[in-house]
């Protein structure tokens, strides 16, 4: 049996558990250019064909793939001779192969768009929860930087090399190399031929993080009101942070969570070993569920990392109101003009635009705490707004109403009482 990750960056084919070498030019990323989305999978499949005609194939796809795209897929892969078993969404068949004991949140990456996927056990079943689609793929990030290193060479060399497509490919070409050296030692060189001239350029880290803060802003929203209502689970991703300027800052809103890199080819290998279904009927199924398989996956298919982002932030104790250490507990505290009566409750001014009767609840949940917001005004820390739900930290400051009232978040001694 074979499996197919159909990832429009990087696709990979597996057979039997095992990857398939695939052409560099069908596996190396492509930039948001790339038109049709399908053409590298299909390149893919292409690269490595059937011994024999009617080979059986599954697909591992994401779960943003348009049905659209899957019956195009579907129409390519049996004219280039296999027979299609179906589609299995590819966070939940690679956490069928892994069996991981607690609930996974697993990042895809494409080429335009990416998804994020929170895979859950349920008794011998993993099943996909939920699914959230994000905006930003490698092509939009690997545009950002590119914008940079242009305009970056535009201020010290009044040369802009986006305005030349030559140039702007060298440029390019040179990313991979150019953030392998950032990771190594937070520094890179660039050396552009122009002419009779070698244009040179220094670089550093945060200039690469700045270019891509706001593209992956809502990832790093989603993964912290993902772990937040989630509590235990561990994160999948498909490219070390380290490599990624931007990306750990990002992974960091999940707080501590085990964080694991899945080697690209997982999900083919995957697929690759799930029984043949009949076809006949012509139809095919796409699988969103999965049992355990029989056998596990082997530990080289992901390694557990630390992405360097220093010690993880304190948990608050406490919220700080007029003076007052309010504890924050396991039951709650609930805030608000008319959060209720009995304990575990603060009652805020009246008067206070943009503040609701029972705005937003402050948990503590294992060694974190998290924020519960119920407030179509919305809750805010550190000046952003919470998607939902949010990990807190000591030391940021929770704000309520428009222009609101502050209230800081402080970590105090268990012999401090409320």
């Amino acid at each position: 049996m074979r499996g197919l990750a159909a990832n429009d960056w990087l696709p990979a084919m597996g057979e039997d558990g095992e990857g398939l070498a695939l052409p560099v030019a069908a596996s190396a990323p492509r930039g948001p250019d790339t038109a049709p989305a399908l053409a590298p999978i299909v390149a893919a499949a292409h690269a490595v064909p059937p011994r024999e005609a009617g080979a059986a194939l599954w697909v591992a796809a994401p779960s943003h793939l348009p049905p659209a795209s899957m019956s195009d897929l579907l129409r390519e892969l049996r004219l280039a001779g296999y027979s299609v078993q179906g589609f299995v969404d590819a966070a939940v068949v690679v956490s069928a192969w892994q069996q991981h004991p607690v609930a996974v949140i697993a990042l895809d990456l494409g080429a335009r768009s990416s998804v994020i996927s929170v895979v859950a056990r349920e008794g011998e079943d993993y099943c996909l929860r939920r699914s959230v689609a994000l905006s930003v793929g490698v092509g939009g990030l690997q545009d950002a930087w590119l914008r940079m290193l242009g305009a970056a060479m535009v201020r010290q060399w009044r040369f802009d090399p986006l305005d030349d497509a030559a140039h702007e490919r060298t440029l390019r070409l040179a990313l991979p190399a150019l953030l392998e050296s950032i990771a190594a030692t937070g520094a890179a060189q660039l050396t552009l031929p122009v002419g009779e001239r070698e244009l040179q350029l220094g670089l550093s880290r945060d200039q690469f993080e700045l270019a891509v803060r706001d593209l992956l802003q809502p990832l790093g929203d989603a993964l912290q009101a993902l772990c937040a209502a989630l509590g235990e689970c561990e994160l999948r991703i498909p490219v070390d942070p380290a490599l990624w300027p931007g990306l750990g800052e990002a992974l960091a809103r999940a707080g501590s969570r085990p964080l694991l890199v899945l080697e690209p080819d997982a999900a083919a290998r995957a697929a690759s070993l799930l029984p043949p279904v009949s076809t006949a009927a012509g139809a095919v199924q796409y699988l969103t569920r999965l049992p355990a398989m029989s056998a596990c996956a082997p530990q080289s298919i992901a390694r557990r990392i630390e992405f360097g982002m220093g010690e993880v932030a304190e948990a608050p104790t406490h919220l700080v109101f007029r003076g007052r250490a309010l504890a924050i507990t396991e039951e709650g505290l609930v805030l608000g003009r008319d959060p209720g009566a009995g304990e575990g409750v603060l009652r805020l001014p009246e008067g206070i635009a943009g503040l609701s009767r029972r705005h937003c609840t402050l948990r503590r949940v294992g060694s974190e705490i998290v924020l519960i917001d119920h407030s179509r005004h919305g809750s805010f820390v550190d000046g952003g707004r919470v998607n939902g739900r949010a990990l807190l930290a000591a030391g940021s400051v929770l704000r309520l109403g428009t222009p609101g009232i502050e209230l800081p978040l402080i970590a105090l001694g268990s012999a401090v009482g409320s």
